[in-house]
């Protein structure tokens, strides 16, 4: 009885550490983004690689108004939906800036749908909010490459993509 007591206690001790989602630190730092031209200022965290981690309402922010606009909307329990084409409806979270304190944060278990089609978009979820590593976000659902410019302003050149990107069916 003893043997079977410890082996179930172990297989419930080895199930909840590999179902918990252990939280990380990130440091915050501003990064300077144009958009066809327009610059704007933002918190970013470093996500995998050298990949800015951007808050999604932020990056809609910045795209409301060109070729690839899309609008942010939440399906409880765990469902982000990005409506490709929809102007951004803002809730007066985005473009704010950071103070480099140091967050926690997680791997993000929210389920990201574009144009109601699972995406497997992954990101963080810092502080309440879902950070994306821009540049894969930007090339995977839209087909661009943002580029940094000499001074490290992130440049992001929407002319040209249809509104679908590589992704549009």
């Amino acid at each position: 009885m003893k043997k079977l007591t410890a082996l179930l206690l172990s297989v419930t001790m080895l199930l909840t550490m590999c179902l918990s989602v252990s939280a990380e630190s990130f440091t915050s730092h501003n990064v300077t983004v144009s958009v066809n031209g327009k610059q704007y200022q933002t918190v970013a965290y470093p996500m995998s690689g050298s990949e800015n981690g951007i808050k999604l309402r932020d990056i809609a922010a910045m795209l409301n108004g060109t070729n690839v606009q899309f609008n942010v909307t939440w399906q409880a329990p765990n469902t982000v939906n990005i409506e490709k084409g929809s102007s951004y409806a803002a809730n007066g979270t985005e473009l704010q800036l950071g103070d480099g304190s140091v967050k926690e944060g997680a791997y993000s278990e929210h389920q990201f749908l574009v144009d109601g089609e699972y995406s497997g978009i992954e990101g963080n979820n810092i502080a309440g909010n879902n950070y994306l590593p821009l540049e894969s976000f930007l090339y995977n659902t839209f087909g661009i490459i943002p580029q940094p410019d000499e001074n490290g302003v992130i440049v992001i050149n929407t002319e040209g993509i249809q509104g679908g990107g590589i992704d549009e069916h």
